[in-house]
């Protein structure tokens, strides 16, 4: 398989992780605001943090949303560069003047496109990582608002727990996908804009 696709379809597999962590922070979150409740005015402070967290979590879901969009248009675009470069391999000892130039515009429009979505991939990935840091500093409040529980100290501290732990468990997949990210384009392409360029005759 062609690096750069492994290389989306990596992405796409951490996405899924992140998007199912996200999910179990949204369940935990309404568990905690219905515990918050139970506790009443000892509890406000954390029911508030709660509802911050649970508002991290959708954010978090609608940010892996758009990248999975842009990653399914980047597969799209990939198989057809790299369809149009082995039919211009193929066909470049025969292609007319007219065909192999029209084919390597659509090359190069296409790369163009897939720059827009590398650039679209990596703004995403940073607005996930400023939701993950907004969201650890949320954590830290959960820890200090169960601390005023009361009697229902020990239960509010196990749910700060529980949020911190899943948090932690997105952070180390969301940076293996920033570097996926940031990965550069493998040759493949450019493979592709030479292809074209070979099946123009001189």
């Amino acid at each position: 398989m062609n690096e750069d696709l492994e290389r989306i379809i990596d992405l796409n597999e951490n996405v899924k992780i992140i998007s199912w962590g996200a999910l179990r922070i949204e369940r935990l979150a309404i568990n905690a605001t219905l515990l918050a409740k139970r506790v009443g005015q000892q509890a406000a402070g954390f029911s508030v943090i709660t509802d911050e967290l649970r508002e991290f979590s959708l954010g978090m879901t609608r940010c892996m949303e758009s990248l999975r969009e842009t990653t399914f248009q980047h597969i799209l675009l990939t198989s057809q560069s790299l369809r149009q470069g082995r039919q211009a391999s193929l066909l470049r000892e025969v292609l007319r003047q007219g065909l192999a130039t029209g084919m390597h515009q659509q090359g190069q429009t296409i790369q163009l496109q897939l720059q827009g979505l590398e650039t679209r991939l990596q703004d995403m990935v940073e607005r996930a990582e400023e939701l993950l840091r907004f969201a650890d500093v949320i954590c830290r409040g959960a820890k200090i608002e169960a601390a005023y529980g009361g009697d229902w100290r020990a239960q509010l501290t196990e749910v700060a727990d529980q949020f911190a732990e899943l948090i932690g468990e997105i952070a180390p997949t969301l940076d293996k996908t920033m570097r996926v990210v940031r990965t550069q384009h493998q040759g493949g392409h450019q493979i592709d804009v030479a292809d074209f360029q070979a099946g123009v005759p001189s």
